[in-house]
Formats: structure tokens, sequence, C-alpha cells
């Protein structure tokens, strides 16, 4: 207990400019939190559509975009889609590379695959045409 509160002081005192941790990884400092497994869950899902929503508005800005897709199997051994899009950022013109879904693959096929993809970019309303 008295370790807990030796990290919750040093982080609260500012940061390594004035002896606390600020700017460090708060997981690690193992405070607790008044939110519950649900609700953090909620969180979670909300600002990832935020972030996917920032991410589909730069790849719009771009204009051109390039996507990379791998199958990979999970801790279960369940096999999933991985969807990277690359394209270059409309703030800078540096190119980016983002991870945007896993997609649970129930059909191996060429074409499963390709109609999975499609239907995934389709709900984001970004066309290959």
């Amino acid at each position: 207990m008295k370790n807990q509160e030796n990290l919750r002081t040093y982080y609260l005192k500012g940061g390594p400019q004035k002896g606390g941790a600020r700017g460090k990884c708060l997981a690690r400092l193992s405070l607790n939190t008044p939110l519950s497994k649900t609700v953090f869950e909620k969180v979670a899902r909300v600002m990832a559509m935020k972030v996917l929503q920032e991410i589909v508005k730069d790849i719009k800005e771009a204009g051109y975009l390039s996507i990379s897709v791998d199958s990979t199997p999970d801790v279960s051994n369940a096999d999933q889609l991985t969807v990277l899009a690359r394209y270059f950022s409309p703030l800078d013109g540096m190119p980016v590379e983002q991870l945007l879904v896993f997609i649970e693959l129930e059909n191996h096929t060429g074409q499963g695959m390709a109609e999975l993809i499609l239907k995934f970019f389709e709900k984001l309303h970004i066309d290959f045409s």
C-alpha cells in the first residue's frame, strides 16, 4: 500500500522534471479505477470508433489508398483477417500505415475474403471504383 501511495504522489508531483512520473504509462502505476469492466469496455469501443472515423476521414482526404490483408489465428486459434491501410497524410504528406480492423474469417477462399473486405469498406463509405 505504501508503495502505491508513493507512486501516486510521484505521479502527482508533476513529472520527471519535478521528480514525478507524469507522461509515463499509468497502467504501470497499478492505480485503482472507479470504472467497472463493462463501463471500461463501452468507453474503449466508443474511443475505437472515434479513432476509426478519424482514420477514414484522413483516407478520404488523401484520395489514394492501398490495403494490406493477412490471415492470422488469434489466441483461441480462430482465423481472422488483419486489414491495414496505407495512405499519405493530408496534414504533412508523409506515408501512414494504420491497422483498421480484425475480421473473423469463416471462409478461406479468395472470394470469401474479398467479400468480407469489400463489405467492411462499404460500411466505411470508402469506394474503390
